[in-house]
């Protein structure tokens, strides 16, 4: 029987349309179109990148890598098995509890030094009171979320016996990636995370079955993710269902052998967690406050001395509600000390501190503390209204401390001088009192007091400056860390501003910190734009690393040294993104031209020994314990005051097994700086493996009397954004600021 010409016609556009499909299926998997379009629409961890790498398991994503070290304003230490916290052994010694938290950032101390998390203040109030009969585990890991926290939780109990879990509660909704992770081995072994990640999802079985087996449909979807008007139909997209669910299962399955607790950093327990049977640690109970600024206690982030009351609050809380942990009551009998204020606000904090002190105030309506903390956290965030009302509450209960007496006399002056009258609020002041708050709010800064300094740049900006004050001011935000005000004032920045490379340096920083990771690369790409200068491309490449984007920043540093081979801070960077990455080959090749032109009599680079301080921790990164060794005596003999060089030199001799010679190098950091917290926690460390608990708990113990917030000093100040005035193109522009 023959076709028909019709029919011929039909058949011909059926085959024509399947090779359509056909090849429009194979563009997509060739070109990896899927990934670029995705990419977007996740969510990203970008916080000390360097600390993690992709995990093994998929329901995890990301876990800490074990065995390494970062070192700057705050140090940070993964040990062996994989956690922020000194080392422990696998097998649990007799005798001892093991107490394990899991969580986010807040329990990985996200600012904060190794020592001075929550779980290692807890560990030495606890070894203070029972010494050796308690193992405080710090498993956090920054951006976790719930189902993440299990995940880990399973691998602990099969491994690690512990006595009692507790889950820190805060993060919700879906998993979070690393910057440059390709998350399609994680998407094919769970299909779920498309679900977690996309708002937009096509109803009916026929097209979740496509979804799952052809990739230019799933580009099709996702691409659609991306536009503003595709509405939000995926009840599954950033939900906490899942992970209340994984809870529920997991409490089921374990909590009649190991108790398990949460921590909730909000005003109360999700209901479902708690109906499922989770027994919680009330952290901000009335009854729990410290006499600390509502500023530094509420941000998820505080900074070092609130971590103490957490400490302090847990400790007793755990007495009462695992009865049998604590040898006697003497942690139920405890309260939380007074402590002193910290003097550090955090940009996060007055948002956070006004929407959990509403919530107290309706718990506790005639607690005139409360209506004042809630007054003086609303005025920082500038709400005059809701610090008023509040106010006037406090001042109706008629409070009869002297104390708070006096504090509503205080901040009913705080909040006239900010009412309507004020000339900063009302924009009526002369331009004669904006450059005075201007020049005060950079003293401020320079001083370390960042409170005033936010006050005065708000009262600044509120009298509509001038192009020469908006570009100090936006300098002023980026030295005050103000992520949100950087990339505000920048819109209103004139275009000769942008000429300097430091103005898209700073926003691409802030852009990074604050998780937009396309407009980060926007603005380092019109970094890139501008005139070619050794020091902009070494801050590109700083900037590129410290977003995660290390392959742009080697692609940035080989062009540099294209032009210029001589330039060793860009080989000592390049080696060190390289060892970062695990790629030791290119990293000691690199370290091996550094060090050439470090050894030339033609070759001048200010402050060398601080790039071979840098190259040392490149080659102990790289495991050439033995090179980095001999750079580390060499700068001990030339600084022999330096107690940071001492310090690293003992590490790398330990790591090479000569145990006696890393010792006698710790004690000798210790006496050149007291303060030098990494050289109490490796001696003390090591101490302890060798079966010396006295004198490693005795270390533990001098760590307490150091005050708080004590830093390493170093050989020199840290990597910078250049400051204003730092021309990075002699002769060739006018000065911008």
């Amino acid at each position: 029987m023959r076709m028909s010409g019709r029919g011929w016609k039909a058949a011909l556009w059926c085959a024509y349309l399947a090779s359509l499909g056909l090849g429009l299926e194979a563009a997509v998997r060739l070109t990896g179109l899927e990934r670029r379009l995705l990419a977007p629409l996740l969510y990203y961890q970008h916080d000390q990148i360097a600390l993690h790498r992709p995990s093994k398991d998929p329901a995890r994503i990301f876990e800490l890598r074990p065995g390494t070290r970062t070192a700057g304003e705050t140090t940070y230490t993964v040990n062996s098995l994989g956690f922020r916290d000194r080392e422990r052994t696998p097998a649990k010694p007799a005798g001892v509890k093991r107490i394990v938290f899991l969580g986010g950032s807040t329990t990985f101390g996200a600012g904060v030094n190794d020592n001075e998390t929550y779980p290692a203040r807890l560990q030495r109030l606890l070894d203070r009171r029972s010494p050796g009969r308690f193992e405080v585990w710090n498993a956090g890991v920054c951006a976790y979320v719930l189902s993440q926290e299990i995940a880990l939780a399973e691998e602990i109990i099969e491994r690690y016996a512990p006595d009692l879990l507790v889950f820190q509660y805060l993060n919700q909704g879906r998993r979070a990636f690393l910057l440059e992770q390709d998350p399609r081995p994680y998407l094919r072994h769970d299909p779920a995370l498309y679900l977690e990640n996309l708002r937009f999802f096509p109803p009916g079985r026929p097209a979740r079955r496509l979804f799952r087996h052809s990739a230019f449909w799933r580009a099709a979807v996702i691409g659609s993710n991306r536009l503003a008007f595709m509405p939000r139909n995926n009840p599954r997209y950033d939900s906490e269902a899942d992970s209340v669910a994984a809870f529920e299962a997991f409490l089921r399955a374990h909590a009649p052998r190991v108790p398990i607790l949460l921590l909730s950093l909000d005003m109360e327990s999700p209901e479902a967690l708690v109906a499922a049977g989770a027994r919680s640690i009330d952290l901000f109970a009335r009854r729990n406050l410290p006499d600390l600024p509502p500023s530094e206690i509420f941000p998820p982030h505080p900074p070092a001395c609130a971590y103490r009351w957490y400490a302090e609050v847990i400790a007793r809380e755990l007495a009462g509600l695992v009865p049998g942990l604590m040898a006697d009551d003497r942690a139920r009998s405890m309260s939380p000390r007074t402590a002193s204020p910290c003097g550090r606000v955090l940009p996060d904090g007055h948002e956070r501190a006004v929407h959990l002190l509403d919530r107290l105030t309706v718990q506790n309506p005639r607690d005139a503390g409360l209506w004042l903390a809630l007054c003086d956290a609303a005025l920082r965030r500038g709400d005059v209204g809701l610090a008023r009302t509040s106010l006037e509450r406090a001042a109706d209960l008629k409070p009869a401390r002297p104390a708070l007496a006096s504090e509503i006399a205080r901040l009913k002056a705080a909040v006239g001088k900010a009412g309507p009258a004020s000339p900063a609020r009302s924009g009526t002041g002369p331009a004669a009192s904006v450059l005075v708050w201007l020049a005060q709010a950079e003293q401020a800064l320079a001083a370390g007091d960042a409170e005033l300094a936010r006050e005065l740049a708000g009262r600044v900006e509120a009298v509509k400056p001038s192009d020469k004050v908006r570009a100090r001011l936006f300098m002023l935000y980026e030295g005050l860390g103000e992520s949100s005000k950087v990339l505000e004032s920048a819109k209103n920045l004139p275009d000769r501003a942008w000429r300097d490379p430091v103005v898209p340096l700073a926003c691409a920083g802030a852009a990074a910190s604050l998780g937009r990771r396309s407009e980060a690369l926007a603005f380092l790409a019109r970094a890139h734009r501008l005139p070619f200068s050794e020091e902009a491309a070494l801050w590109i490449a700083q900037t590129e690393r410290k977003i995660g984007e290390g392959a742009r920043a080697l692609d940035t540093l080989r062009r540099l040294l294209d032009a210029r081979p001589r330039n060793a801070r860009a080989w000592v960077l390049s080696a060190e993104i390289d060892s970062s990455r695990g790629d030791c080959a290119q990293a000691l090749a690199s370290l091996d031209k550094a060090e050439g032109l470090l050894s030339s009599p033609g070759t001048a680079e200010e402050r060398p020994d601080k790039l071979r301080h840098r190259m040392a921790l490149s080659y102990q990164a790289c495991r050439g314990y033995a090179r980095a060794v001999g750079i580390l005596e060499g700068l001990s003999r030339r600084n022999p005051g330096t107690a940071v060089y001492r310090n690293d030199l003992g590490v790398c001799r330990y790591l090479m097994g000569r145990r006696s010679q890393a010792m006698e190098d710790w004690r000798a950091a210790i006496k050149l700086d007291p303060k030098l917290l990494p050289a109490y926690e490796s001696l003390a460390a090591a101490l302890e493996s060798e079966g010396r608990r006295a004198e490693a708990l005795a270390l533990r113990r001098a760590i307490e009397t150091l005050p708080p917030g004590a830093e390493p000093r170093g050989p020199g100040p840290p990597e910078r954004l250049p400051k204003p005035g730092d021309i990075l193109y002699p002769g060739r522009y006018p000065r911008v600021f």
